[in-house]
């Protein structure tokens, strides 16, 4: 399947703990700013290797090297493809340096 151009918002979990009170943690997301990306959805047996099992809305995403940030596992992201109006939610599972500036993420649609 070829690659789709993309924009992407990412979040990065945060979760910031009362030092008088353990028990109560307090979780937001971090938001970077917008960034270009290529998605294309993942074969069945790419998807088999990734998550171990066939995953509904498995998508590998590459990220330029302009990007001030470094996605992270279990982050979230907001991706629009350029042929369509609306945002859709993933969250990051895996994340491999591709060299020459590039970041591959393979992604789940929420």
């Amino acid at each position: 399947m070829p690659y789709c151009n993309a924009s992407a918002r990412f979040r990065q979990p945060t979760a910031n703990e009362d030092p008088n009170d353990r028990l109560a943690v307090e979780r937001g997301e971090r938001e970077f700013s917008e960034v270009r990306v290529s998605m294309r959805q993942q074969s069945a047996r790419g998807e088999a290797l990734t998550f171990g099992t066939a995953a509904v809305g498995a998508f590998r995403c590459r990220l330029s090297g302009d990007a001030d940030f470094e996605p992270q596992p279990e982050w979230r992201a907001s991706i629009k493809l350029d042929s369509e109006d609306r945002w859709r939610e993933y969250t990051v599972r895996r994340v491999a340096p591709l060299g020459l500036g590039y970041t591959v993420l393979d992604v789940e649609r929420v």
